[in-house]
């Protein structure tokens, strides 16, 4: 959008009203675009809740932040990684 002339304030009210992000999360997206050349959408997420034992929050936690990510990033890779895995054993999937 940045690219075809579109001012940033411009681009942030087209990216919010297409992805359903506020402006003010569109505009950050954009001002990437125009910075770096381009600038990927995450999709929307969620939030549910899990109880797991407190061991292995503290787990996590430690993990996360020894890698420099947050327990978001690295419960979805976890997740992905294990639906992956079971629907290639499994033949199907979700």
């Amino acid at each position: 959008m940045i690219a075809s002339g579109l001012s940033v304030a411009e681009a942030a009210r087209e990216l919010a009203r297409r992805h359903g992000v506020s402006e003010r999360q569109a505009r950050r997206y954009a001002e990437q675009a125009r910075d770096v050349g381009s600038a990927e959408i995450p999709k929307p997420k969620m939030v549910f809740t899990v109880k797991i034992p407190v061991d292995l929050v503290k787990r996590l936690k430690r993990y996360a932040a020894s890698s420099r990510t947050t327990l978001s990033s690295l419960v979805t890779q976890a997740l992905e990684e294990f639906l992956a895995r079971i629907s290639g054993r499994s033949g199907g999937g979700g």
